[in-house]
């Protein structure tokens, strides 16, 4: 027998495979009800019983739709009614959920606000003076828990730049030149060991005040118009860093006055007859003439 013969020999059942039954495996039951709800079969409503209304009310009586089946008396087949105690069941697991699932983003943002404590300072400041950028930043930490590595380089140059512009400010800022800054200092420190909470000198349209000692501006003279706009401050060093507020006469003023407080506060009570310190008016004879109460120039040993 030649080769082809043997070959097609194999072949010989062919037709009998062809007809032979296919065995199919049966679904299972919970294949056969996903497959029944796929194609649209429904079923009798089970809040309603098929009658599409609700009634209710033992005064007013009321009746109107189903709200399960929204009045047709038919739901999906695979739909599954839950009684009163299985929705209220489900409904306090699903806030369980919730509330397990918010106190763990909770739990990000501040582990991460506290892991990353420059970013972190940075993201409230701006965030607390309407910064968008930094608001929005914030809000991608409470979500996601942290920043990208851009978001975060984004902080560090925003970082850098301010206290460049910072330093240049300094430089550049005018000098209250002289001894009577160390005076005004003095007499500040002198109130607050005499138990004064937060003692001022008001002279003209100027009022200083200490700065908290608790205060990142610890050290430093506030200055502040009489109206209460802030001016800017005098650092340890005499250098007044003045806000945009800060006009140059405020200016002169102000670098006018530091070079002696003392003499200016006098001049102003024998001016305007009340103190510079607790701005009260001067009735004895003798405060009058100094231009400062007795009990204020004792408290700021003047």
């Amino acid at each position: 027998m030649c080769h082809t013969c043997e070959t097609n020999k194999g072949f010989d059942d062919l037709e009998g495979d062809l007809d032979a039954a296919v065995a199919v495996e049966p679904k299972t039951f919970l294949e056969a009800q996903v497959d029944y709800a796929a194609n649209g079969a429904e079923k009798t409503c089970p809040r309603c019983k098929g009658s599409g209304e609700w009634v209710g009310g033992y005064v007013n009586h009321t009746v109107r739709p189903c709200a399960i089946c929204k009045g047709s008396g038919k739901v999906k087949a695979g739909y599954k009614y839950k009684t009163p105690a299985e929705y209220a069941s489900w409904k306090a697991k699903k806030r369980g959920n919730e509330m397990r699932k918010e106190q763990e983003a909770r739990d990000r943002f501040e582990g991460w606000m506290h892991a990353n404590p420059v970013e972190a300072a940075w993201l409230n400041e701006g965030a607390g003076r309407g910064f968008e950028f930094a608001q929005k930043l914030l809000e991608d930490v409470r979500k996601f828990g942290g920043l990208t590595e851009g978001q975060r380089n984004a902080i560090t140059n925003s970082i850098a730049k301010r206290e460049a512009a910072k330093v240049a400010r300094e430089a550049a800022a005018p000098v209250v030149a002289g001894a009577g800054l160390e005076t005004l200092t003095a007499a500040f420190a002198k109130a607050v060991a005499k138990g004064l909470k937060s003692p001022k000198v008001r002279i003209g349209v100027i009022v200083f005040s200490l700065a908290k000692a608790a205060s990142a501006n610890a050290g430093c003279l506030y200055v502040k118009h009489s109206d209460g706009t802030y001016l800017g401050k005098i650092t340890p060093a005499g250098k007044l860093l003045k806000v945009r507020e800060c006009t140059a006469e405020n200016e002169a003023t102000i670098i006018e006055i530091g070079r002696d407080p003392l003499a200016a506060a006098v001049a102003h009570g024998k001016r305007t007859g009340k103190c510079a310190i607790c701005s009260r008016e001067l009735t004895n004879a003798e405060s009058v003439e100094r231009g400062i109460g007795p009990i204020c120039a004792e408290n700021f040993g003047w």
